[in-house]
């Protein structure tokens, strides 16, 4: 039972570690699910290579495994984001060929939909929780190019 606990720490400790770049350290992916899941470093060091003598209180776990249904639940708000972002962004492309509709979309739900998508990369994200809402940085502007 010890050991399937463990090994939940370190699958919840190596998803609050996400997303990682390619080179991205493991100091640093460790010291990043340290900070979101509240713990020390040295803690989340332990989780991260399920050490056999990182003994797991009740309290402990559960506070965890709270922070993984948080973590989650963010990352389900900003995949949902970007979606919406991404099918605006094609349906308004795809409707410079054709002027009156696309697909059962008219033009003017076109115009209506791309603000909300634009909020998803122009602006800092705001995902909102049970707590209220929480800046996400990862999310900035991107360039768009001359032509496009």
């Amino acid at each position: 039972m010890a050991d399937a606990i463990l090994a939940d720490m370190q699958r919840i400790t190596r998803l609050a570690a996400e997303p990682r770049v390619a080179d991205d350290s493991a100091k640093a992916a460790i010291n990043r699910a340290a900070r979101r899941l509240g713990i020390s470093f040295r803690r989340a060091r332990s989780f991260w290579y399920a050490s056999p003598d990182a003994a797991v209180r009740a309290i402990e776990a559960d506070r965890i495994r709270a922070e993984e249904t948080r973590i989650l639940a963010s990352r389900r708000i900003r995949l949902e984001q970007e979606l919406d972002w991404i099918e605006a962004r094609l349906i308004a492309r795809e409707s410079r060929g054709n002027e009156a509709t696309l697909g059962g979309v008219a033009r003017d739900q076109v115009a209506t939909l791309l603000p909300l998508a634009s909020a998803c990369v122009d602006e800092p994200s705001q995902a909102h929780g049970a707590e209220g809402p929480i800046a996400d940085q990862r999310q900035i502007a991107l360039p768009l190019r001359a032509g496009r």
